[in-house]
């Protein structure tokens, strides 16, 4: 007699119970009839290489474990809260405490902008505190920065921004000698420095980096100085000066120094040794051909730099062999790890969303878009070139104007926290606005005279609100599991591996509550950017034909989006960085009274250049994917607001 059906699948069903009782057997059941698809075996493969990658910097940090890191925080005199990063040479104990260098970063940096000579630092025995400074990092918001800007504050002269209290900290640690104690700073990090000497005069070396020789007749209380004086500085140097002119200036500086202990200039001044370590005098003048902020990286800055505190802190008394032992440096190779792991870990994004799509909750989000390319050729790089004019013309100026005036706004209104992230905002606002204006008076007249419709250009007609409306609740929460994946990862690998997912600035890491706060402010006006500029006229007025292959067509599209959106803003970096290395200048962009400003926003040019390229190559790839604008928007938005609000200073 044959079970009847009801029954044989009442005991499939106590079966498949039984085995979900012993989870292991279960899912081993599981694993077995798994298939993986193509984009699964990519993903997975993409996630280990992140992770090897991860795991081989922080190896290297660690000077394969005989450096203990790890994150601490101290209160300074006012209750803020300062974060710091300490290195311990596992050889630094209570009974054989070792000397403590405390590291100071610049303006808009955190902790780990000084991770090279940090981890160089503590392979040779050093104990070293990278700190994060008031406003930076995760230290907390403390000092009055936009009234320190405007010169309208009443900070007081001993003010280190909570460096002080890390300095204290470092100091009395039971594991360091308090009496070998070494201080370095760069850029603003470096007025800190010359602040932290004055108030702690049995310091025993202090390195400033960036900006060119102090004069030691103002500048007072440092003992055995040495100056990084990068050849290429684009920030601390005069309109219209020429190098020669501030190199000159440079010399003028070290003659005056070195008259101070009774010593003259040898050859060309810098590279040379003067003084003595024994009562403080010694002076160093190293001339590195790097920039501003390249002087954190440039391998003779740490070379330099390792082997002063080695001379001056250790008693090494042999200068070339100190600097000879400090070129073997390892810090290159892990930062290259982290630069890998970071553009893996986006791109990871294109597996993962066709794993996605393929799931019942995100159907109808994969379309193809439409064979209609809505411009000539002719017409196609006439726009492409106004646009990329139009972001290098308006970067020059605009993000001046924003930092000043939406930082300004906090005096009212606690939003825009973010100094020279406003800045970067008021740029992406501006352009978007100009942008706008331009898109529509275009696709007013292409519907007019070429019948081209929203689906064309990739985004909804205004009547299909109900259409519309599901779209992009689905596109939201493709999005929302793309930040649970990317945040899962960063706080993995910052927790347990002590690194970031960085290179010379910080890029993903985890968010203080107040910057998760800051990043959920920024997501509206950067999403206006990235559904404008990068979207709807990216994609929609500047529609390219496929090809026949599938990597020419995203490579190709890629590129020509690179030029309309990134063209402008990488001939004004040429035009400030050429003359400099080239003709021996200054800044190419020195004249005015926006030389500050523009400088400084010019050094994020570096920063900023890779990123949206990294970015438009996953918004390209979303856009031939889904035929819509929106996965792309929400997808840019998401990474650049992140990376906006774990990076900038606060205010």
């Amino acid at each position: 007699m044959v079970e009847d059906e009801p029954q044989i699948e009442k005991q499939k069903k106590k079966k498949l119970a039984r085995n979900k009782g012993n989870l292991f057997k279960y899912w081993l059941v599981k694993i077995k009839q798994w298939k993986p698809s193509k984009d699964e075996i990519t993903l997975m493969v993409m996630i280990t290489v992140i992770f090897v990658s991860s795991i081989f910097s922080s190896l290297l940090q660690s000077n394969f474990g005989n450096t203990d890191i790890e994150y601490i925080q101290v209160a300074d005199e006012y209750g803020n809260a300062i974060t710091g990063k300490l290195y311990r040479p596992t050889t630094a104990t209570y009974s054989n405490p070792a000397p403590g260098i405390i590291l100071c970063h610049g303006m808009n940096n955190d902790k780990d902008t000084e991770g090279p000579l940090a981890m160089e630092l503590a392979k040779r025995g050093f104990v070293v505190i990278a700190v994060d400074q008031q406003n930076h990092g995760d230290s907390d918001i403390g000092s009055d920065v936009l009234g320190d800007f405007l010169g309208t504050s009443d900070t007081r002269e001993d003010d280190t921004i909570g460096a002080n209290a890390m300095y204290q900290y470092l100091k009395s640690a039971e594991f360091v000698d308090g009496t070998q104690m070494g201080i370095v700073g760069h850029s603003m990090g470096g007025s800190t420095a010359r602040k932290l000497a004055l108030l702690n005069p049995d310091h025993r070396a202090v390195i400033i980096q960036a900006g060119g020789p102090d004069d030691l007749t103002e500048v007072l209380g440092m003992n055995n100085y040495l100056d990084i004086w990068p050849l290429y500085e684009e920030l601390f140097i005069n309109p219209m000066e020429s190098r020669a002119d501030f190199l000159a200036r440079g010399k003028s500086k070290i003659e005056s120094n070195l008259d101070l202990i009774g010593e003259t200039p040898r050859g060309e001044y810098v590279d040379e040794t003067y003084g003595v370590f024994a009562n403080g005098t010694a002076q160093r003048y190293a001339l590195c051909k790097c920039t501003h902020p390249g002087v954190t990286w440039n391998q003779k800055s740490i070379q330099e730099s390792v082997a002063w505190m080695t001379q001056a802190l250790q008693g090494e008394t042999d200068g070339d062999a100190a600097l000879l032992e400090a070129g073997h440096q390892t810090y290159f190779i892990k930062e290259g790890l982290m630069l890998f792991a970071v553009i893996l870990l986006v791109l990871s994004l294109l597996p993962l969303s066709s794993i996605l799509m393929t799931k019942e909750r995100f159907v109808g989000l994969k379309t193809t878009p439409t064979e209609i390319i809505p411009t000539t050729k002719k017409e196609w790089w006439k726009s492409a070139t106004i646009n990329a004019l139009i972001g290098g013309f308006s970067f020059i100026f605009l993000p001046a104007i924003g930092m000043i005036a939406l930082s300004a706004t906090t005096v009212i209104l606690p939003f825009f926290r973010l100094l020279t992230g406003n800045g970067s905002l008021f740029w992406l606002l501006i352009n978007a606005l100009i942008c706008s204006l331009l898109f529509k008076k275009w696709f007013l007249k292409a519907k007019e005279e070429k019948g081209l419709t929203e689906e064309d250009i990739g985004i909804f007609k205004v009547e299909a609100i109900q259409e519309k409306e599901q779209y992009l609740v689905k596109t939201l929460m493709m999005v929302i599991i793309f930040f649970g994946y990317l945040y899962s990862i960063v706080l993995i690998i910052q927790k347990y591996l002590n690194v970031e997912m960085r290179y010379m600035w910080p890029i993903f890491k985890t968010f203080t509550p107040t910057r998760f706060l800051i990043f959920l402010v920024y997501l509206l006006p950067v999403y206006l950017f990235f559904k404008i500029n990068g979207g709807e006229f990216m994609y929609g007025q500047l529609k390219l034909q496929k090809y026949d292959s599938e990597i020419k067509t995203q490579i190709v599209w890629w590129l020509k989006y690179l030029f309309a959106m990134e063209a402008g803003l990488f001939l004004v970096f040429l035009i400030q960085y050429l003359p400099m290395f080239l003709f021996g200048t200054g800044p190419g962009l020195s004249a005015g009274i926006l030389l500050f400003f523009f400088g400084l926003f010019g050094i994020f040019l570096m920063q900023t250049l890779p990123q949206f390229a990294v970015i438009f190559f996953v918004t390209t790839a979303f856009y031939r994917k889904t035929g819509k604008i929106y996965l792309g928007a929400f997808t840019a938005t998401l990474l650049s607001a992140w990376i906006m609000a774990v990076s900038g200073q606060l205010v």
